[in-house]
This record gives structure tokens, sequence and C-alpha cells, in this order.
């Protein structure tokens, strides 16, 4: 996904080293909820996450402009929840390819092929 907001992210990115001073890990006790198409677009849909992945899809939605607030018109709000409930498929879809690569007896360093990206083209923003 294209970074639209390189400044902003830095700025992100600087906020969340501050809070994060301490490199965490994860345990049953500090997995997250993820409002996986948007808190204000469908708040039943949710799955467990752990911080650092939780802040990942975050950034990774907002990189992408997918507003999470609350959208009026029920086709743009659907058309935001589909948006990144895609961020989070990306994101498994990546791990699945690196899981197909062990066991095709590829290297597990992450040096691997990531997920081909799709060749078809965004239709630009009205």
């Amino acid at each position: 996904m294209k970074n639209i907001r390189p400044i902003r992210r830095a700025q992100r990115e600087q906020r969340k080293a501050e809070r994060q001073r301490v490199n965490k890990r994860c345990c049953p006790f500090c997995i997250e909820m993820d409002h996986t198409a948007g808190r204000h677009h469908d708040s039943r849909l949710k799955s467990e996450v752990c911080p650092k992945h939780h802040d990942v899809l975050t950034d990774l939605r907002l990189d992408a402009e997918i507003s999470m607030c609350y959208e009026p018109d029920s086709v743009k709000r659907v058309a935001l929840a589909l948006r990144s409930v895609s961020v989070y498929h990306h994101m498994l879809g990546d791990a699945e390819w690196r899981w197909a690569d062990l066991l095709d007896g590829g290297s597990s360093n992450g040096a691997s092929k990531s997920l081909p990206t799709s060749s078809r083209k965004r239709s630009p923003k009205a």
C-alpha cells in the first residue's frame, strides 16, 4: 500500500516509540481486540491481535486514508469497512504466504517473497 502522507506516518511512529520504550512481548493478558472493519463501520466484527500488530494495522489503515470516523452515508460506510477489512486480509495473506514458503522448504528468516500484489489499478479518488 502506498503511504500517501509520509509526514503523518513519521509523527505517529515517533509518538508510538515514545509510548513503547520497552519492547513488549505478547502474552494472553495483552491481546487486544481489533475492530477489523472499523468500530464505527461495524462494531461487532473483531479479531484478536497483539498490541504490536494492532498498531501496525492501524498505521496501515491510516496510511491508506481509511477513515475510522462514523460515516452517515451507508454506501460510503460499507466501502470504508471493506477497505479496512482488506488491510487485515492483506496482512493475513502475507503470513499465509510465509507459511506456505516454509512448507515448500523456503527460508524462515523472512527473506522469501511476499504475497504478489494485485495488477488491478485503483480508481482515482474523486
